[in-house]
Parts: structure tokens; sequence; C-alpha cells
């Protein structure tokens, strides 16, 4: 693509009003991508100076992030508090219902 002047001043003021790159690319026609958009505002050095956070916030329904301290620990760090041998049976069982599980796919279509 030909990046015109006319072009790039349609990018720039876009992205000024907040417009996403996939938005701006559906805005600008057909033949631009939102793969385009992003390498476009990468080399023009654009940046957003905290629009977007600011935008989440100020949402009714924004609710902040638990602290980290506070957030309970995920289930798969539990696997690695178990012996070998435990470790070693749960792999062995996720193991036996994926095979069980592609085992009825292909039964399902016929194969």
């Amino acid at each position: 693509m030909n990046w015109t002047p006319e072009k790039i001043a349609t990018l720039r003021q876009l992205w000024i009003e907040g417009c996403s790159a996939a938005l701006i690319a559906k805005r600008m026609g057909p033949d631009v991508t939102k793969s385009m958009i992003d390498g476009k505002i990468l080399r023009m050095g654009l940046k957003r100076e905290g629009k977007a956070t600011q935008l989440l916030t100020s949402h009714p329904d924004y609710e902040p992030k638990m602290p980290r301290e506070n957030r309970p620990i995920p289930s798969h760090s539990q696997v690695w508090e178990m012996s070998d041998d435990e470790r070693r049976i749960r792999f062995a069982q996720r193991a036996a219902k994926g095979a069980r599980q592609t085992r009825q796919a292909l039964e399902a279509a016929g194969q």
C-alpha cells in the first residue's frame, strides 16, 4: 500500500480520537489491514498517553484487580507440591482421559 499524506493524516486523526487499529483499518477501506495500521503507528511513533487506561477506569463496571498478595494460588501450582509418584499418576490420568476423548470423537465421526 502507498501511504499518501491524506491517508497518514486520516490515520493520525483517528488514532488521536481513540479509535483502535482494527476500527481505523475498517474506516480506511478494504485494502487496509489492522497489521498495516499497527506497523505504521509503530513507525510513526504515535502513543496513546494513557487514554485507554483512563477510559477503562472511568467505566461504571470497572473493578480494580485484587492485589497480587491476596490472589488465590492457581491450581497448577498444586501439582508441584505433590510427590513424584502423585504427579506421575495425575499426568497418566490426564493422558488416558485425552486418549479416551480422541477415540470417542473418532468413533462419533465414523472412523
